[in-house]
Formats: C-alpha cells, structure tokens, sequence
C-alpha cells in the first residue's frame, strides 16, 4: 500500500430484531452475508446468536433483518 493511501472496506447495514420481533437498532458489519448459527457482539457487551435472516421489503436501507437471541455477555 502506498504512504497515506486510504484502504475502502465494504460494510453492510442490517437490523437487528429480537425473538418476539422488537427492533434492537442498526448493524453494521464488513460480512455481505449472515447466517444461522453465526455470533456477533454488540456495543453493551451482548453476545447475540442469529436465529433467522429476513429479506427486507423493497426500498429497505439495510441489507436484512438478523433476529438474535442473547447467549452470553461479555462484561
């Protein structure tokens, strides 16, 4: 990489629902795609496991719906 070159990552944005469906808020992510099973963390220390990806209606701002469930914390 040349000196003072600026490196462009990719991210996506997803929104984050729980298992009775109430919006926890925006997620960012490099990961084009999400998948059953996969973990991620969010800002309050929450472990979160995806359960289900949801395809957004059309004109959405956001790549899909990630329904998570908490499996642990990390603070």
């Amino acid at each position: 990489m040349v000196a003072g070159a600026v490196e462009r990552v990719m991210v996506y944005r997803y929104r984050l629902l729980s298992p009775v469906g109430d919006d926890l808020g925006p997620f960012v992510s490099s990961s084009k795609e999400w998948t059953v099973g996969e973990t991620l963390s969010d800002r309050s220390g929450s472990v979160l496991r995806v359960t289900a990806v949801v395809e957004p209606e059309d004109g959405a701002t956001f790549r899909a719906y990630l329904v998570v469930e908490e499996t642990a914390r990390l603070n």
